[in-house]
């Protein structure tokens, strides 16, 4: 869709669509002028787990006309998959954290939702390492062994 301001400057609308597991999860559409960091975006993701090989979400962005534009795939584990770079599960990964702006609420909720609960695992993690004896504490040396 193309639309035109005041000026006579033409603008075209573009939409993104998120699917989750193969159904739509919501989408959301933007000014292509206007939203210049997403500009350089011009291609839809697809987002692979390479621990068990699902794609498990697609952000599709179709141009003013409709038309979808080619994919590019991302690796992103799911939500069972640990991940090293990204939050498990998350379509904000860094390629598409300017997405932030203009997702629906559902998604967004979503992506709150696996930011705690990454976070919890970390603090869990953090605090387990904290109050864990160091490598060899309280190993008993055996008869005969001279202490320290």
């Amino acid at each position: 869709m193309w639309w035109t301001d005041p000026d006579g400057t033409m603008h075209e609308v573009c939409m993104v669509q998120i699917f989750l597991r193969g159904s739509l999860f919501g989408e959301c559409s933007f000014d292509a002028a206007e939203a210049q960091d997403l500009s350089w975006r011009w291609s839809s993701a697809a987002l692979f787990c390479s621990f068990c090989g699902e794609v498990w979400g697609r952000i599709v962005l179709l141009r003013g006309h409709k038309e979808a534009i080619c994919f590019r795939p991302f690796l992103v584990s799911c939500e069972k998959h640990p991940d090293r770079w990204n939050i498990p599960g998350s379509f904000l990964e860094p390629q598409h954290d300017s997405l932030i702006e203009y997702l629906p609420e559902q998604v967004l909720k979503r992506e709150l939702q696996l930011l705690l609960r990454d976070r919890d695992k970390e603090i869990y993690h953090e605090q387990e390492a904290q109050t864990s004896p160091p490598a060899g504490a309280g190993v008993n040396p055996g008869p005969g062994a001279s202490p320290g």
